[in-house]
């Protein structure tokens, strides 16, 4: 594996975008299991717990301290869970979860050459017609994010997913600096 290029940081995702917007993208049901990959602070895990009235919410991260405080901010959720690993190692079952949730970490996937290793990892713990949303920012100069050089376009993840088993279901704008890819397991 090459030096890292990009440093995931632990951000939150509060403010980039309305949660509610994605959640109706999805049709959420309230059963699902959902993975958020490189939670963060775990605020989009604690906005999909309280719409999950059977299902549940695993919330991971590589940074422990940013666990710790995820953890530590779950006092009134049962159905949120905290997990500390590594994308490139997926610490789940074959076919177990419902939906993977990418929110603004897919570009440093990308950029660290990780991006197809993960992608491995999201297809064997997903289950039949199991569901990624991708959240970023668009390869545009006049949007703040991460540089545009690791900047993924909806076409672009469309290329790199398909090979993997993936089709795309749809493309939207979330706000005027997000944008959603939903791609569906074939």
């Amino acid at each position: 594996m090459s030096k890292k290029k990009h440093q995931h940081a632990g951000h939150t995702s509060k403010g980039l975008f309305d949660p509610q917007r994605l959640f109706a993208l999805l049709g959420l049901k309230g059963e699902e299991t959902i993975l958020d990959l490189g939670c963060g602070d775990g605020y989009l895990s604690l906005q999909t717990a309280q719409i999950l009235e059977k299902g549940k919410v695993y919330g991971l991260d590589i940074y422990k301290e940013v666990v710790k405080l995820f953890k530590a901010s779950l006092k009134k959720f049962t159905n949120v869970l905290p997990v500390l690993a590594d994308a490139n190692k997926l610490p789940f079952k074959k076919e177990t979860i419902d939906i993977v949730l990418m929110v603004d970490v897919g570009h440093g996937f990308y950029a660290n050459e990780e991006l197809e290793a993960v992608i491995k990892q999201i297809a064997f713990i997903l289950k039949p017609q199991g569901r990624i949303a991708i959240v970023d920012f668009p390869p545009q100069p006049e949007i703040p994010g991460p540089p545009l050089d690791i900047r993924l376009s909806p076409e672009k993840i469309k290329e790199i997913f398909s090979p993997f088993g993936f089709r795309q279901e749809l493309v939207s704008a979330l706000s005027p600096s997000q944008y959603v890819v939903i791609l569906e397991k074939h």
